[in-house]
């Protein structure tokens, strides 16, 4: 390749646009379907061929820009980055993190989070003994446990209190949400897909409204006392006859 070549606008303009995209392909590729993932790793391998060969200039070229028109499409109507996520909610939404710290060797410590907690966006409030009342105050549950649960208490009380639950699709945790219906269950460790479902009712008011109601129906059906008892009872029955 000649330095002439090298030094030509055509081709600083598309190795510009080439390390763009692989600076910017990890943010892109959070929280968007399956096809839309597979439609831009096509085109992003098909780049990464053209960038290595640069045997047509003007196709690359061509391809790139595709590339990054795409790349918008998908970042405005599929998904977030953390950082827009952040930008688009931080003077909207605040999450409040509720519960003391836990004293296993595993579990998060308190620097980090206060690292990430800032009073405001993100607020950790310790230990509390006011839950219902914050349970009131809020208006959505998230609760993306990934150890094994029993029930959790928490998400009972979310579920009876009327609030729209998203939490993981586990032992004990799905027990409390029917998948949209009164919420959603995302899979383990899956930071993508939760920020998705909480987007989803962070910005329609309806839905957190009639899935907040669901969970109040499937509170009374499934988590009442007189249905814990007699559950209870039936299962002492069951055991004496053994």
């Amino acid at each position: 390749m000649s330095n002439d070549f090298e030094n030509s606008q055509e081709y600083r303009k598309a190795l510009e646009i080439v390390k763009k995209q692989q600076k910017l392909y990890k943010n892109v590729t959070r929280a968007i379907s399956p096809e839309a993932l597979a439609k831009f790793q096509e085109l992003s391998d098909k780049l990464n061929e053209w960038k290595n060969s640069l045997n047509n200039m003007p196709g690359l070229l061509k391809l790139a820009e595709m590339l990054k028109n795409y790349q918008q499409e998908v970042r405005e109507t599929e998904g977030l980055t953390e950082a827009e996520f952040e930008e688009k909610y931080r003077d909207k939404v605040e999450f409040l993190l509720c519960g003391g710290l836990d004293d296993n060797p595993k579990a998060i410590k308190e620097e980090e989070l206060k690292s990430v907690c800032d009073g405001g966006y993100i607020q950790w409030l310790g230990y509390r003994t006011d839950v219902l009342e914050l349970l009131k105050s809020c208006h959505i549950v998230a609760f993306p446990s990934y150890y094994k649960e029993g029930l959790p208490k928490s998400l009972i009380e979310a579920a009876a209190v009327g609030r729209p639950i998203v939490t993981t699709n586990s032992i004990g945790c799905k027990e409390t949400v029917v998948d949209g219906y009164n919420g959603y269950l995302i899979p383990v460790k899956d930071s993508d897909t939760l920020a998705e479902k909480l987007n989803l009712l962070f910005e329609d008011e309806n839905l957190r409204q009639n899935m907040g109601r669901n969970s109040r129906i499937l509170a009374e059906k499934d988590f009442s006392i007189e249905n814990v008892i007699h559950r209870h009872l039936e299962i002492y029955s069951q055991l004496s006859k053994a």
